[in-house]
């Protein structure tokens, strides 16, 4: 078949001009990832490092015995960590102190999505009533707290090699969609820990979860 005009039809691809408008809509879409997902995520990376240093140095004192100045500093510094504001107002007592660790990490839980944090959600919930008022309450909370941290770690760490990844550089917003699939698998209560022997547990196996 021929054209008007008796021309055969071309077989060359037609090439067509990237257009400006959309590159520029993906660059900006990759910079407010960068700002919204990101950069948040590198602050929470650094800041849970911090936090799981305090909260082992935490895990090996008597909370009865009263906190120390450097127990008060390092209480404030896992407050902190978790976001809670004016965090040395809370370091001085071990009640005030584990009510403020589990406030924190059920506000965090709480705003996030997914079966798999609800579920995390309710077991904390669950288990601090249980152990409320007892020893092991403040360890409970510490044990979350550090698994809370290492979690933040890995996130922090994902984000920072997915972003540099060349197949994904076009469309950066593509790694919070895998990182949610991947964490809506994962437990906290099934983050590998460590106690002082150099013993692995999780808090499943220590607390009794299922």
């Amino acid at each position: 078949p021929t054209q008007v005009g008796g021309q055969p039809p071309s077989t060359k691809p037609v090439v067509v001009g990237i257009n400006p408008v959309v590159t520029k809509a993906g660059e900006q879409i990759n910079q407010n990832w960068i700002t919204s997902q990101l950069e948040p995520a590198q602050t929470a990376g650094i800041a849970a490092k911090g936090a799981i240093d305090n909260i082992r140095i935490m895990k090996n004192i008597d909370f009865k015995t009263g906190f120390t100045a450097d127990t008060q500093k390092n209480a404030a510094n896992v407050l902190a960590a978790f976001g809670v504001k004016d965090a040395a107002k809370y370091a001085a007592d071990g009640q005030i102190f584990e009510a403020k660790v589990y406030e924190s990490l059920v506000d965090t839980l709480g705003k996030q999505k997914g079966p798999q944090t609800k579920a995390d959600f309710e077991n904390i919930q669950k288990t601090y009533v249980r152990l409320k008022n007892t020893p092991r309450a403040n360890e409970f909370l510490l044990d979350v707290a550090e698994a809370k941290a290492m979690e933040d770690q890995r996130k922090a760490n994902y984000y920072q090699e997915a972003a540099a990844m060349p197949s994904v550089r076009g469309n950066l917003s593509a790694i919070t969609n895998a990182w949610q699939k991947i964490s809506e698998k994962d437990s906290l209560f099934n983050v590998p820990l460590t106690d002082k022997a150099g013993n692995q547990y999780t808090l499943s196996q220590k607390y009794g979860i299922k």
